[in-house]
């Protein structure tokens, strides 16, 4: 991987890198760092975005979106649950940031819905851990951007 190598050049000549977790995109990182309230409120973005986009309804959006995680789980015949994002886990948190990168369906790969997503994200900063790699990594931003 050429730009995991750049990096790694970057890094090792004494150069901040501001980066998502390995193997990570920004979506995956997302799901898998911010608390399950902004999980939740991001997931309501996207049925948002299929319901005005796609022209459906709010449950066809939420069993679209349902079917899109449970594929990218390995898990395409799982049968839909009205209550499938109210309850958190690591399986949900990981399907949901590759059903959200994928590059044939990809959740908020523009500018508008990314700002709406970031907007999702700011709105929910205060309960982010602070052991994320979410936050670190822009905290070392914000730092750089003061400094």
């Amino acid at each position: 991987d050429t730009v995991k190598a750049k990096k790694q050049q970057f890094r090792d000549a004494g150069v901040d890198v501001i980066d998502c977790a390995d193997g990570f995109s920004i979506e995956q990182q997302i799901f898998n760092d911010l608390c399950w309230n902004g999980v939740k409120d991001a997931v309501s973005l996207y049925y948002d975005i299929i319901v005005k986009g796609e022209n459906k309804s709010e449950n066809d959006a939420k069993s679209k979106a349902f079917s899109q995680v449970f594929s990218k789980l390995g898990k395409p015949n799982e049968p839909y649950k009205e209550d499938w994002i109210n309850v958190e886990n690591p399986d949900l948190r990981k399907g949901l940031g590759m059903a959200a990168k994928s590059k044939d369906k990809s959740w908020f790969k523009n500018i508008t819905k990314a700002e709406a997503l970031g907007d999702i994200v700011l709105s929910h900063w205060s309960e982010l851990a602070k052991d994320t790699v979410l936050f670190q990594e822009f905290e070392k931003l914000s730092n750089w951007i003061d400094a």
